[in-house]
């Protein structure tokens, strides 16, 4: 996507098991046949049963934001829409959404209201905050995606000096502990899908 690239977001790299998933928004002009265009991306890495992805890696264009494509993207991952959750599909086997919230404690009142709005709308597709283990061998720098159950964030390397405010969020009817949350629409304008990093 050009203005991904212009705001200088990363390629998705194969060394870091990164997917870029993106939405295709279909258009039509007069009698023409019906086109796709990308109006959205999400940056993800894998890890165990779970797609993890850093909030300023969820990238809608300036001019796309604020009428929904965000929300219908977001409400998809979380149906585990099939063109990129089935199997053969690059999130094959995929149960657990994760988001990252970058949070920088002595910033500016403007940027922590930009922190929570974008808790909030992670909040109302049904994820909800998730804390960090007590520090042990075996679980550190992991989150809880269920009581006793960790994902592995903590060797993701976010090392870009801030904080980190996780949400997590089951994909529906695939995790057994969760159950579904979100109220999804699946309108027949728009698609995803996912091309992995390549080696």
């Amino acid at each position: 996507m050009h203005c991904w690239r212009i705001e200088g977001g990363p390629e998705p790299r194969a060394d870091r098991n990164e997917t870029l998933v993106s939405y295709g928004l279909r258009m039509a002009y007069g009698s023409e046949s019906p086109y796709y265009i990308q109006a959205a991306q999400v940056l993800v890495r894998r890890v165990d049963d779970a797609i993890v992805w850093s909030s300023p890696h969820f990238f809608v264009p300036p001019g796309l934001w604020g009428i929904g494509i965000g929300e219908d993207f977001l409400d998809r991952l979380v149906a585990g829409e099939s063109s990129v959750f089935a199997a053969g599909a690059p999130l094959e086997g995929i149960e657990h959404l994760v988001v990252r919230i970058p949070v920088q404690r002595s910033s500016s009142g403007a940027v922590r209201k930009e922190g929570a709005d974008l808790t909030q709308m992670y909040r109302a597709a049904g994820f909800r905050e998730a804390f960090p283990f007590a520090r042990d061998a075996e679980r550190d720098g992991a989150i809880e995606a269920h009581p006793g159950d960790p994902i592995r964030v903590g060797a993701l390397d976010f090392d870009d000096g801030f904080d980190s405010r996780w949400l997590v969020r089951c994909v529906d009817a695939r995790c057994p502990l969760w159950g579904d949350g979100a109220r999804v629409r699946t309108p027949a304008f728009a698609i995803i899908a996912a091309v992995r990093a390549g080696p």
